[in-house]
């Protein structure tokens, strides 16, 4: 399962459409429409899981309308699952000035619509400072000023972030090798 999330900032207000054209295998969006911070069937303002499909096909599957204002944060998330075969997740919008658009962040037209910002509001698990990655399961971060060492385990992440350490004198080592074939 690969999720995509983000804000969604509606750069208009007016009426917004969500579709999944072809979805291979299993896609989703989901809409923060009662913008609480959590993705939820029974929301105040109704099911926020606004599109789904979870399985292949040739079709295109469309959310309902939803009036949106103008420079409100919303969060979203696009997910998408692999059965087998062939891959897919192709996300579309439409606002109201714009027609039908891929969602595409880097589209000029989009410019402001979707943001992923390091302060929590989409995850605390996320960082723009990378200092250290062992493969694919341990790093190192920066997140609000601090460290924070992360290790994924298989069926979620662990966290061990400065105020674990508690009172403590930490020594920081760097090292780098550089190899030459020249005297």
């Amino acid at each position: 399962m690969t999720l995509f999330e983000a804000i969604f900032t509606p750069q208009e207000s007016g009426d917004f459409e969500f579709r999944i054209e072809n979805p291979d295998d299993n896609n989703a969006i989901w809409l923060d429409l009662d913008q609480d911070g959590i993705f939820d069937r029974n929301g105040l303002n109704g099911d926020e899981l606004i599109v789904v499909r979870n399985s292949y096909s040739s079709a295109t599957f469309y959310s309902g309308i939803y009036a949106l204002s103008a420079g409100e944060d919303y969060k979203i998330a696009f997910a998408h699952g692999e059965g087998g075969g062939g891959s897919r997740l192709k996300p579309w919008i439409q606002t109201p000035s714009l027609e039908w658009q891929i969602v595409d962040p880097s589209d000029p037209a989009q410019d402001g619509m979707f943001s992923v910002p390091f302060d929590g509001n989409v995850s605390d698990d996320i960082s723009p400072y990378v200092i250290a990655r062992h493969g694919g399961i341990e790093r190192i971060v920066l997140r609000d000023g601090k460290a924070a060492v992360f290790h994924d385990l298989e069926s979620s992440s662990s966290a061990i972030s400065p105020n674990t350490f508690g009172d403590c004198t930490t020594t920081h080592a760097v090292s780098s090798s550089i190899k030459s074939n020249t005297l």
